[in-house]
């Protein structure tokens, strides 16, 4: 949702402010939760930055980004109803709500508005700016990074009946709505559409789509008039293109993405095994590691903070990835190696993914996927 809302009675308001590489942080949230803010939006912006570079233009300022702990001092400060996050036209605020983890989908849906905006710039056809947004909406924390490209299975399950009831908008439709329209009848099945369109362009039919893709979003950037613009990049008309769209998005399987899930979790297990081993803190199996993990003793840093170098990362989300990555019936290993370790995950469907963690050279863990 992009709305053009915002109060100076939040400037009022018992917040302190918090300066970060891309962004100033004005919240009332304390310890843990206010650093893993600080940590977060970091990698957010790196992340809507690396995978929207050949695009994207300078970055000149940091944003504005308001968290408030509690609901009330975020609609006292013009936050819509009914929401815990929005960006303004020029700042992005959110509301921990009592649940930040619950917040973050939300904020990183609100933060690519407030990125697309100011940093790729030019005249976003709603769909798209939508579309996009429920893409970063969706991605997963690891600790260094976000993993984008994962499938929501209850969205998929949602937008799979109503593609069957007949409910979904042909593209000449969707892709005509104004953001005026849009705000004014906020419609789940519009953002499942335009996310599923993103993702078909970007990853449906073996990537066939993606570089005239982002092309088309290239030339949106330099002002081009989307009609235009989607006839330079090559892409077929909206005609040829739905037809494919719905055949592919009728094919998919329950839950897609499942091993990339395991992926990412195996990505997040390396990121906090190397923190941890910079600690001199190790783990014999991966038994004792999940054990530490739910108990929130694993170490990431010496916990005097340290800024934007800090290597601190939120106990939280691993405890929850631990307890998502064993309900999905994958079998998990971990050994110590001469190097550092090597993470083994078996899943359901026969893929193995391998996650190496190289604690001599300091660089980033390696994860694969085969099968």
């Amino acid at each position: 949702m992009l709305l053009f809302l915002f109060s100076s009675v939040a400037m009022g308001q018992n917040l302190r402010e918090y300066q970060t590489p891309y962004y100033v942080i004005h919240s009332d949230l304390q310890g843990d939760e206010l650093r893993e803010a600080q940590v977060r939006m970091t990698r957010m912006f790196e992340t809507y930055r690396a995978r929207t570079q050949s695009f994207s233009g300078q970055i000149d300022r940091r944003f504005e980004f308001y968290l408030f702990k509690n609901k009330e001092d975020y609609f006292k400060a013009d936050g819509p109803p009914n929401s815990a996050g929005v960006f303004s036209g020029s700042v992005l605020m959110a509301t921990a709500g009592g649940d930040l983890q619950k917040a973050w989908p939300v904020i990183q849906h609100e933060g690519f508005h407030q990125f697309a905006k100011f940093v790729i710039r030019g005249d976003m056809p709603t769909w798209l700016n939508e579309g996009i947004a429920v893409y970063f909406q969706d991605s997963l924390f690891t600790g260094d990074t976000y993993y984008t490209g994962l499938i929501s299975p209850t969205r998929l399950a949602r937008l799979q009946a109503a593609l069957k009831a007949n409910r979904l908008k042909p593209f000449k439709d969707l892709t005509a709505i104004s953001q005026d329209q849009w705000n004014r009848k906020l419609v789940q099945e519009n953002y499942d559409q335009a996310w599923s369109i993103v993702h078909y362009l970007v990853h449906g039919e073996n990537g066939a789509y993606q570089k005239p893709f982002t092309d088309y979003i290239e030339a949106l950037s330099k002002r081009q008039p989307s009609g235009k613009a989607w006839q330079q990049a090559r892409l077929p008309d909206l005609k040829s293109l739905e037809p494919q769209w719905r055949k592919w998005l009728a094919a998919l399987p329950p839950d897609p993405t499942a091993d990339q899930y395991t992926e990412a979790y195996a990505q997040t297990f390396a990121t906090y095994l190397a923190r941890a081993a910079a600690q001199h803190q190790r783990f014999r199996n991966f038994d004792v590691f999940a054990r530490a993990a739910k108990a929130g003793t694993v170490r990431t840093a010496s916990g005097r903070g340290g800024g934007e170098n800090d290597p601190w990362l939120p106990p939280r989300v691993l405890a929850d990835d631990i307890d998502a990555a064993m309900k999905a019936g994958v079998k998990w290993t971990l050994q110590e190696t001469s190097t550092g370790y090597w993470i083994g995950a078996t899943c359901p469907d026969g893929a193995h993914v391998k996650a190496t963690v190289n604690l001599r050279t300091g660089e980033p863990p390696q994860v694969t996927i085969e099968g």
